[in-house]
């Protein structure tokens, strides 16, 4: 795994003047992203609909791939790494902690671990009906 850190990425960088953005993200191995530890200043909620990957939180690592679905808080330090000639696609929500009310973001940053759910059979195929 690749231990290049990207660092802080800057909301206003990734979010402008809006408050929440929805992006289909393609990440390849080797890619820009691809194992770099990061951190932002944003919630991140990403939806996995194809390829699969390892998604390191704060020291654990998952295996992720079609029907995952995970939550990142501004605190959790990670990073995303797909094998060589491989790939993931997934739907990524950025958001700013002002869409959330003040006692959920403060039970979020309690949680201490990665909040996350796999979709499969029929919930993953009635997510796209």
């Amino acid at each position: 795994m690749n231990t290049y850190e990207l660092g802080v990425l800057d909301g206003r960088r990734f979010l402008g003047q809006d408050d929440f953005v929805i992006w289909d993200c393609y990440t390849k191995g080797n890619g820009i992203f691809d194992g770099k530890y990061h951190f932002h200043d944003f919630y991140e909620l990403s939806y996995v609909y194809d390829g699969e990957g390892i998604y390191t939180v704060n020291g654990e690592s998952f295996s992720v791939g079609r029907g995952f679905l995970f939550l990142t808080t501004p605190s959790d330090y990670h990073s995303l790494s797909v094998s060589e000639g491989g790939f993931l696609r997934y739907y990524n929500v950025i958001f700013r902690e002002n869409l959330l009310k003040a006692e959920v973001a403060d039970a979020l940053y309690r949680q201490g671990r990665l909040l996350c759910y796999l979709a499969e059979g029929e919930q993953y195929e009635s997510f796209w009906s």
